[in-house]
């Protein structure tokens, strides 16, 4: 499993997305494995607990669903989620279950019991009944009016608004990290602050079954030019000031770590745009001598 934190600062409208980056299974984990994803006009993040596989189809889908051209309000975001993952437990049903009968889910409903007889029938609806894709997802982002929203797509597809609380869990760590934030008056929290809350948030997670060392730290607001990506590795440098200084209150050497982390960002991110004119030219200028070359050759 994983952990997966979401919280929302609502003085400046951004989302904290806090993850960490292991895979495991009962013979063998990894690390180093992408959580979040942006979905088209990066007005939403989502993050999986779960099943790589899964997840990632599902994922795909809710990405295939999302308009290019217009924002959502959260009632037609929720719709897609609930589709997308209908979709795909339909696909893992025929394909895990029925596959073998060459039979859709349809038919095996209409004709399955003549074909299998009461008791097969029965223990086959019964494993379907039982069907699950495996995965969570968190899932935040802003509606079209730029209002932030926090959701849980459940291991059971169920979708469960956290609108209660500014911030949200899930994975095998999520006790711990919400144990963790629970206690904290997140409206008086600094920005700073509350980064460093969502990462001692996910260190306390570590002591969970499946949760992995390597952390990776994202913010956003509503627009797609937003995203920043404040930290990810290890994240030593805090984590031992989270060992040694611990919380409350925030200790000031944290708060140095993370401002340090949001600086590079920026400058990162201001790079990448003064940088992408001269890209683009040489994008077009490469295409230009492949078109040169083909018409040599032909």
């Amino acid at each position: 499993m994983t952990v997966c934190i979401a919280a929302v600062f609502e003085d400046s409208n951004r989302i904290i997305a806090v993850t960490d980056s292991r895979i495991s299974s009962d013979e063998q984990s990894a690390e180093g494995v992408a959580k979040l994803f942006f979905l088209p006009r990066k007005r939403w993040a989502v993050m999986f607990a779960g099943d790589v596989r899964s997840a990632t189809s599902l994922v795909e889908r809710i990405r295939a669903d999302m308009p290019r051209e217009h924002d959502l309000n959260v009632d037609a975001f929720i719709q897609i989620c609930e589709t997308a993952y209908r979709t795909e437990l339909l696909k893992g049903v025929e394909t895990e279950i029925l596959l073998p009968f060459g039979m859709s889910r349809h038919e095996f409903l209409t004709t399955g019991r003549q074909c299998f007889g009461d008791q097969r029938f029965d223990n086959l609806v019964e494993r379907i009944s039982q069907a699950s894709l495996g995965v969570e997802l968190l899932c935040a982002g802003f509606d079209d009016r730029g209002y932030p929203h926090l959701l849980e797509v459940t291991a059971a597809g169920a979708i469960v608004r956290c609108s209660h609380l500014p911030f949200h869990a899930i994975g095998s760590g999520a006790l711990m990290a919400l144990t963790s934030l629970y206690p904290l008056r997140i409206a008086s929290e600094t920005y700073e602050a509350l980064i460093y809350r969502c990462c001692a948030a996910k260190f306390a997670a570590e002591s969970s079954p499946g949760v992995g060392r390597e952390t990776t730290v994202y913010t956003f607001g509503p627009q797609s030019d937003s995203i920043r990506h404040v930290m990810s590795g290890r994240l030593d440098p805090l984590r031992d000031v989270w060992m040694s200084l611990g919380q409350p209150p925030v200790p000031t050497e944290a708060l140095a770590v993370v401002a340090t982390g949001l600086k590079t960002a920026e400058q990162n991110h201001h790079a990448s745009v003064r940088a992408r004119p001269m890209l683009e030219q040489q994008w077009k200028e490469m295409q230009r001598r492949r078109g040169r070359i083909d018409s040599d050759d032909a």
